[in-house]
Parts: structure tokens; sequence; C-alpha cells
């Protein structure tokens, strides 16, 4: 009886885990609104838009919480599992594991950070979990040319520190967050959406940058403000004169 309520918990859950992506469009529908609002006051405007901010990270937020609910309820499962079926069986080869969300990564140095706290929040730190597991859910998180790093040989540990050396580089994720501002497109023409864009770009890598201890000044505040005129178009640099 309890694992039919866990499984209904999980269904549950899964059904609001996809509300998520339809809130997440809402916000930004709701982002583009705004930004096309001509006679909108700046005041209140900058409020708003704070508000959809915070709409949108206590979103993010969420979503990671209920993904992490999910796996622990499925890997509480799957050593239920392992331990009914090595009773049963004597035989760990026949059990079958229930599926966990877990986070994916392609090889974007950008991303590894993330990805890896995801993961160590989720099979790294799992006592309940054996190392030939951790490994198989490592595995099943890997793609593109990321999938050819892993050898047969690897143990969990030698696979998780190679990714470690190799990607978790500070200094060329930075630079990559601040090449992702420079190297935005210039605004031809005036756009509210895709001065949208611009300034979702640039806050998305300042808030990345932020979590690696590097905060703004006014110096860099100077130099951002120049940069961000210089990708617009000629009537909205007038504009925000």
């Amino acid at each position: 009886m309890d694992n039919v309520s866990e499984h209904v918990d999980i269904t549950e859950l899964e059904v609001k885990l996809k509300k998520f992506d339809q809130l997440q469009r809402k916000v930004e529908e709701l982002k583009e609104l705004l930004f096309g609002l001509e006679t909108a006051n700046p005041t209140e405007e900058a409020e708003f838009e704070e508000d959809l901010y915070k709409c949108e990270t206590r979103l993010d937020d969420l979503e990671v919480r209920v993904k992490k609910l999910i796996n622990s309820i499925n890997v509480s499962l799957s050593v239920t599992a392992v331990e009914k079926n090595k009773y049963e069986n004597g035989t760990f080869a026949q059990t079958k594991i229930p599926p966990i969300i877990l986070p994916t990564f392609s090889g974007k140095y950008e991303q590894f950070s993330n990805f890896k706290s995801q993961f160590d929040d989720l099979i790294t730190t799992n006592e309940q979990l054996t190392q030939s597991q951790k490994l198989y859910y490592l595995n099943s998180c890997l793609s593109n040319e990321v999938k050819e790093f892993a050898s047969t040989f690897d143990t969990f540990s030698s696979l998780y520190e190679a990714l470690e050396s190799r990607y978790d580089n500070k200094r060329l994720i930075v630079d990559i967050h601040v090449q992702h501002i420079l190297n935005f497109k210039k605004i031809e023409r005036e756009n509210p959406k895709e001065i949208r864009e611009m300034i979702d770009c640039i806050k998305k890598n300042l808030r990345a940058l932020k979590l690696l201890n590097y905060e703004q000044n006014n110096l860099f505040n100077v130099f951002l403000l120049n940069i961000m005129l210089k990708k617009l178009d000629n009537e909205s640099r007038k504009n925000s004169n």
C-alpha cells in the first residue's frame, strides 16, 4: 500500500512539474508585453520587471525542488527493490531501478557548475546508492562529445574526477560568460523583443558571474552601460538618453 501511495505522489508531482513550463512561458509573454508598452511609467515598469524576475527565480527554485522530491522517492523505491530482490532471488541483476529525473551535461563549460551541484544533491551524496549505480546515473547524464569522454574501465570516482578536472575551470567559465555579453548581436532597428533578449542575456550572465563571486561595482556598471548602448539601434539609443 505504501508503494501505491508513493506512485500516486510521483504522478501528482510530475503533473505539477509539467505546469512549470507553462508558467515560465507566461512569464516570458508578460516580459515581452511589458517591454512593448511605450507609455508605461518608468518606476512602475521597473517594479513590475523586478517582480517578474523574482517570480521567474522562484519558479526555477520550485522546479528544482520538485525534481529533487521525485528523485528522492524514486531512489527510495529503487533501494527497496534492490533489497527485496536480494532477499528473494539472491541477485542484483534482475532489479529494475525506477527512473530518476537527472540534469544532463553536454560539454558546455558554463553549465558544468550547475550540473555538478544538482547531480551531487541527487546522486553523489546519496548513501543509499552503490558506486555502480552512481556510475550508471552519471553516464546517463552525459551527452554529445562528453559521452565519448567516459571509458568502459571508469569507476564512478574516476569519471567524476575526470569531468571535474576538465570542465571545472573557473577562469574559462568567467571568460565564456563575459563573451556572451560582448558578442550579443547588434540591434539594427528598434525592436522591443530583441532589446528584451539582450537584457535577459546580460542579466543571466551577470547572475552566473555573481555565483562565481564576481560582484558588480560602479566602474563595471559604466563599462556595461557603454556596451549596452553600442548594441542598441540609433533610435533606441536616443530614447535612452
